[in-house]
């Protein structure tokens, strides 16, 4: 317990920015839901395209976090 305190202590800016971003991101993945308006009943090719967009939001926010984490 005293590692993760002391860890916190350590990096606590940098876990602040990941929350920030952790929320940033589920609302660009929320935002993102409600344009692309997925239905399973549109068929296979929208089904893919929004899978596309969710995955590569997703290596965006894992970059940054590195980013964050690495001390850009």
């Amino acid at each position: 317990m005293a590692k993760i305190k002391k860890y916190i202590e350590n990096h606590r800016d940098e876990i602040l920015v990941s929350l920030l971003l952790s929320l940033a991101y589920v609302f660009v993945i929320g935002l993102t839901y409600a344009i692309l308006d997925f239905n399973l009943g549109d068929g296979v090719v929208p089904f893919l395209f929004s899978l596309s967009v969710y995955v590569l939001e997703t290596l965006i926010y894992l970059t940054m976090l590195s980013y964050v984490f690495s001390g850009w």
